[in-house]
């Protein structure tokens, strides 16, 4: 049997957790949809990216290489989180799109792994958008929000879920060295233009209130340093402002499955970025999300976890969304398995779907 060569594109290479993490499961079903296959992907930072992973690589803007490992490929994947849309630039729709265009120029069979599709604003984006994924053999979306999208552009997809829900790792801890009788509450921060000192000294009255005996111990955790770790050590002074007994670390540079396990680890976790209050759902544990995009409070939502606008910290609200976790406990951790347990049967569609054009 031929060995299968396959090509990856996604938002690969920059240290970001949820899309490093997606790439993980993705090469992990890639392996177990066909024997032995050659995996190649674009990246920002190849030869990271083939240490890592252990596949080969390829620069994003070495265009010349990626047309040769195009035309020898039997599938280009487009995977990764939100590659289709043009909030953070159009640029970069043009980019991804212009990446499934040449895939089908020649004559590669092509899909889209379990992406969030959209917003795309741009008359044009929706019009070549909708034109391409036409063409794809499969569409794989991770929500309805993008199911409904791409349904107003004339374009069939299947919902599943994130891959991140089907995350495993083998055997690596991450030692926490904190003491077992202490309730662990995790907090993760992104940079935002609306998380100002306002904000930030709002979130921490609110934790003072809720969290700030000696019978607690905060873990300030950084997923992408270049936008997390600057804001994250901002914090912690402004919580000592607010109360100097504050215990407090700061964790980052982690790996995808130190993360996943750390997480684990916590009693509470307050968290921005989609993926880590993916990950804390995934493992139960009562979670307030700090919604700075519409796909935080989609998943918010879905989960039904108590979730903030980063736009408008309100004291108030914020204080009475923790007390409604620390009350609620164990009602949040039965129910969060439940949606947890059926968003891994929903993702595991994507192994089934690869599967059936890998065969």
């Amino acid at each position: 049997m031929n060995q299968k060569k396959i090509l990856i594109s996604g938002y690969y290479g920059f240290d970001n957790f949820g899309d490093d993490a997606i790439l993980h499961v993705l090469i992990s079903d890639v392996k177990n949809s066909t024997n032995n296959p050659k995996i190649t992907v674009i990246s920002d930072n190849p030869e990271k990216t083939k240490l890592k992973y252990n596949v080969e690589s390829v620069y994003r803007f070495d265009f010349k290489n990626i047309f040769s490992c195009m035309k020898s490929s039997d599938l280009f994947i487009s995977g990764g989180g939100s590659l289709l849309q043009d909030i953070t630039s159009f640029k970069s729709l043009l980019y991804y799109l212009g990446l499934i265009l040449l895939a089908l120029i020649l004559g590669v069979k092509s899909c889209i792994y379990a992406q969030g599709i959209g917003p795309i604003k741009s008359k044009f984006g929706r019009f070549l958008t909708s034109i391409l994924l036409k063409k794809l053999v499969f569409i794989a979306v991770r929500d309805t929000e993008s199911q409904n999208f791409l349904k107003k552009l004339g374009v069939k997809s299947v919902l599943t879920a994130d891959p991140v829900w089907r995350l495993e790792c083998d055997e690596i801890k991450y030692d926490l060295d904190a003491s077992k009788e202490k309730i662990k509450v995790g907090i993760q921060l992104r940079s935002w233009h609306s998380l100002d000192d306002k904000n930030l000294k709002n979130l921490a009255e609110a934790i003072n209130t809720s969290f700030s005996s000696e019978n607690y111990q905060l873990i300030l955790i950084s997923l992408q340093d270049v936008q997390d770790l600057d804001v994250t050590k901002h914090f912690e002074k402004v919580m000592k402002q607010v109360n100097k007994s504050f215990e407090t670390s700061i964790i980052s540079n982690l790996s995808i499955c130190e993360v996943s396990d750390l997480i684990s680890q916590l009693n509470f976790f307050i968290a921005m970025r989609f993926h880590a209050n993916l990950i804390s759902i995934k493992f139960n544990i009562p979670t307030l999300a700090i919604s700075y995009d519409p796909k935080v409070e989609s998943l918010s939502t879905d989960a039904q976890i108590p979730y903030i606008s980063v736009d408008n910290i309100n004291l108030t609200e914020l204080r009475e969304k923790l007390q409604e976790l620390i009350n609620n406990k164990d009602t949040f951790t039965d129910k969060l398995k439940n949606f947890s347990e059926k968003k891994q049967r929903e993702s595991r569609q994507n192994l089934e779907l690869l599967s059936k054009i890998l065969m």
